[in-house]
């Protein structure tokens, strides 16, 4: 009898111990980042992504690679920021940010997000995002002809002379109505960029969901715009510009068409 005594004494704290473990277990962080968007700009992407759960973390490790993630059969590469991401300051949202710059424009990306534990383990991999480098921003484009700032180049990010070589798109005014324009209506040595005003009027996401019905419909060399419209640009080099018509200021040769612009640099891709 004297033996079994200390037999029960092994096998309670044998118990015991099993059940610390077990709540140990269960106070693990469970911090995940969802909801992943990308942002392209020119050699750059700009990182969003949500915070879900709680619990104590050392910030997110970002993974942008040329190659698809998911695909990986072996470990994840090494994370773009050398150490963790502390995300944003205001954790009222649980919207974070990172932007990643130094990147090759016109290049395909994979982006995926990480948590870090503070054991330097770390979560599940968040959704996978494909995207590509190319500029994004706002321009004031003037009149043909009569302003400085009349042309622009999608690919250099920048403005040109609206019969520049180098041009992919002019604005114009004529009878009270507005429009964008190739610059080959200009001289028809200039690039033939094809215009095509997409049927919706609201938010980037109502434009993108709209994308999947232009393959294939006829687009012209101008398109009269109105405040609010979203029109589709195809370049010379069949590269795409996704286009808000933000205002008008002015009339006639001083009017100014403000607009916001994307541009994706993969041939036949719209990525935006």
């Amino acid at each position: 009898m004297k033996r079994l005594i200390p037999l029960v004494c092994l096998l309670l704290l044998a118990l015991s111990c099993g059940g610390k473990k077990e709540v140990a277990d269960e106070t693990r962080p469970t911090i995940q980042p969802v909801n992943v968007r990308v942002e392209p700009g020119h050699e750059k992407l700009t990182v969003t992504w949500e915070k879900r759960g709680d619990g104590l973390f050392s910030g997110y490790n970002i993974y942008i690679s040329q190659t698809p993630l998911a695909s990986l059969s072996g470990p994840y590469p090494e994370p773009f920021n050398p150490a963790p991401s502390p995300g944003d300051t205001d954790p009222t949202d649980n919207i974070e940010h990172f932007e990643a710059a130094g990147l090759t424009q016109g290049a395909t990306y994979y982006v995926s997000v990480r948590a870090v534990y503070p054991d330097r383990t770390l979560s599940a991999p968040s959704n996978e995002v494909m995207t590509a480098t190319g500029g994004r921003g706002v321009m004031d484009l003037g009149m043909r002809y009569n302003a400085q700032q009349d042309g622009f180049s999608f690919v250099s990010d920048g403005f040109v002379e609206a019969d520049d070589l180098a041009n992919d798109l002019y604005y114009y005014n004529a009878a009270g109505s507005h429009f964008l324009a190739s610059p080959i209506r200009l001289n028809g040595f200039l690039r033939n960029s094809r215009l095509y005003k997409l049927p919706v009027r609201g938010s980037l996401d109502d434009a993108r969901a709209s994308l999947a019905d232009y393959t294939g419909r006829p687009a012209d060399d101008r398109v009269e715009i109105t405040v609010g419209d979203w029109v589709l640009v195809r370049t010379d080099d069949n590269t795409h510009a996704l286009i808000n018509v933000t205002g008008v200021a002015g009339a006639g040769p001083d009017a100014i068409v403000q607009l916001w612009y994307a541009y994706c640099s993969l041939p036949d891709v719209l990525l935006f």
